[in-house]
């Protein structure tokens, strides 16, 4: 903190530059005394969450080769699949019968569905048709 004794033989003041080593203690109290200042104080008085905010996770667990239509599409209020009075207003072509096969509620844990295998995607893209989802 003092320098070399002076002509009096009295130990002088340094002065001069500042230490880095120095600065970077006074930057970090001043740092967490005004990150201090931000932070309320006292979180008793923090409104509690309420209704939908109260909610601090969401977990979804999806088995393979579902969708939302999989397990919600004829969910009532849901935005699955399109129905009119209980019935899908959609369907899709089935070339094999000629006739336009609806969308169903399947309860199974397993179902097979179609072709799993890089010529079945292939089948089923079509080049960007998107019609051979129900060739099988």
């Amino acid at each position: 903190m003092f320098g070399r004794p002076g002509p009096s033989g009295r130990r002088r003041a340094r002065r001069g530059r500042l230490r880095p080593a120095s600065i970077v203690p006074a930057v970090l109290v001043v740092a967490l005394a005004v990150a201090g200042l931000s932070y309320p104080a006292d979180r008793a008085h923090a409104a509690e969450p309420v209704g939908i905010h109260k909610i601090k996770h969401i977990v979804i667990i999806m088995q393979e080769n579902r969708s939302f239509d999989s397990y919600f599409g004829t969910y009532p209020g849901a935005d699955g699949i399109p129905m009119r009075n209980g019935v899908p207003t959609v369907c899709a072509p089935n070339p094999k019968t000629g006739n336009c096969d609806q969308p169903y509620l399947d309860n199974a844990d397993k179902n097979y569905g179609g072709g799993h295998s890089h010529a079945d995607v292939l089948a089923d893209i079509d080049g960007g048709k998107m019609d051979g989802f129900v060739k099988v």
